[in-house]
């Protein structure tokens, strides 16, 4: 089961952050987002995961990303108490 993204397009005040980006990742792969500050890379992740609505394009993916889409932002206060391991499997099923 791949992900595939078409022509997405995010803009935050008349600026667009991702404009037309196409790609498609592999299952069970694991991806790396370089760029410099500003590039878009979180909204990426976030309109991927479903926490930011892209403005249009498509995705496609055979199932919900909800049910197997895990992000972890750069900052991460909700869980400070925990160790990174037991956060790790707090997310595992």
């Amino acid at each position: 089961m791949n992900l595939s993204l078409q022509k997405i397009v995010k803009t935050y005040d008349g600026k667009a952050v991702l404009n037309h980006f196409s790609a498609c990742f592999q299952a069970r792969g694991c991806y790396l987002l370089l760029g410099e500050n500003g590039a878009g890379k979180s909204t990426l992740v976030k309109c991927i995961a479903g926490d930011v609505p892209y403005d249009s394009g498509t995705m496609h993916y055979p199932q919900p990303l909800a049910d197997c889409v895990a992000v972890q932002y750069q900052s991460f206060d909700s869980y400070s108490h925990l160790k990174i391991s037991e956060v790790i499997r707090l997310f595992k099923h």
